[in-house]
């Protein structure tokens, strides 16, 4: 997986989880799950889950602020 992100401009594509990778304008929402993880879903209507260690790095690709701490 990593040779496969290496070879995809990230301006387009954004590894979502270790086995996941998805071209950005391919997603419809992010829906906010209580562990800090994300549901990522697509203009397919695919939903995938976007892992804690990745949910922050999807964010920042797509332009949005982190989640408020309480």
């Amino acid at each position: 997986m990593n040779r496969i992100e290496a070879a995809l401009p990230a301006r387009y594509h954004v590894r979502i989880h270790r086995s996941a990778i998805v071209n950005v304008s391919r997603i419809r929402t992010l829906e906010a799950l209580p562990n800090a993880e994300l549901t990522v879903v697509l203009k397919s209507g695919v939903t995938l889950r976007a892992s804690r260690s990745y949910a922050d790095q999807l964010r920042r690709t797509l332009g949005l602020s982190p989640p408020e701490s309480s």
